[in-house]
């Protein structure tokens, strides 16, 4: 029961950062829905690509410095990080929005998304892996002008919010790994290998009842 309570814990401190992220950092719009508004928009997705690849690349067996329990916890503190400050900045600087729809222009929420993972691409796989990965952040940041949503100061800062998230939490993961997530770890698993090696594995499967196709995949630590 531990086990299932700490796989369930780990999972949730990333979806809730994820959400909390896209929450805070959701697009205010006159007369249409924010996530229907902006789901319209090929970036809303893009965003998520360079994290998406930090977490899965070394599952598919490309090298990485940083250990999946590492990886997580340095993206939850990065991407917390980008949360507080992208929020505060539209919150604090009443800038209108190119298209008019809201007064939360800066800082670019989902330019910050993208490139928070973009340097933790880069840091955990290296410097080659991180090209794709900022190239998907300055895709997200154009296309965000492009699209009439921000100004190139407002993608421009996003983009340094997230680099400078990033950074911090590689800073900070190693004592949070060390006071708070092992602590956490060790009394939910008392019997886990201190040599052990965190992996992460995904096997496809099917409803039997309604046919339906699922990913199933398990945190061993």
């Amino acid at each position: 029961m531990k086990r299932i309570f700490g796989i369930v814990l780990l999972l949730t401190l990333s979806i809730v950062s994820s959400l909390a992220q896209t929450s805070s950092l959701s697009e205010g719009m006159v007369n249409d829905s924010p996530k229907v508004k902006e789901t319209r928009y090929p970036e809303t997705f893009v965003q998520y690509a360079p994290v998406t690849m930090d977490i899965l690349l070394p599952v598919v067996g490309v090298d990485s410095n940083a250990d999946l329990k590492s990886r997580i916890t340095k993206a939850v503190l990065a991407y917390g990080f980008t949360a507080v400050v992208s929020r505060a900045g539209k919150m604090l600087i009443d800038e209108e929005r190119p298209d008019g729809s809201a007064h939360n222009s800066f800082p670019s929420g989902h330019t910050a998304t993208a490139f928070t993972g973009a340097e933790l691409l880069r840091q955990d796989c290296g410097n080659l892996w991180g090209i794709p990965g900022y190239a998907a952040g300055i895709y997200t940041g154009s296309m965000r002008v492009v699209h009439k949503r921000h100004f190139w100061w407002d993608t421009a800062a996003g983009a340094a919010i997230g680099i400078g998230s990033a950074v911090a939490a590689k800073a900070l993961t190693p004592l949070v790994v060390e006071h708070v997530v092992d602590p956490v770890l060790d009394w939910m698993f008392p019997n886990r290998s201190e040599k052990g090696e965190n992996s992460i594995a995904f096997a496809p499967s099917v409803d039997p009842l309604t046919g339906a196709k699922m990913m199933s995949f398990v945190l061993v630590f």
